[in-house]
């Protein structure tokens, strides 16, 4: 009987996959979100926030990049 292995799914670059994700959100994503923000809506966030997970209602959802304005 063969075991079988679980592994990550590989990318392109070798990487796995979450990988790949994880450093896109923390590396490229994060740093530039306010500016981004303000060029796109014309406000600063107050708040940002990373790697959320809400539940309500049994239910959950995992947000990566959180940006509030007041405004």
């Amino acid at each position: 009987m063969v075991k079988e292995e679980h592994r990550e799914p590989q990318s392109a670059m070798g990487k796995p996959d979450q990988e790949i994700g994880h450093t896109l959100i923390e590396d490229i994503f994060v740093p530039s979100i306010d500016q981004a923000i303000e060029n796109y809506f014309g406000v600063l966030p107050d708040i940002i926030d990373v790697k959320k997970l809400v539940r309500k209602e049994g239910k959950s959802l995992e947000i990566d990049i959180l940006a509030l304005c007041e405004k």
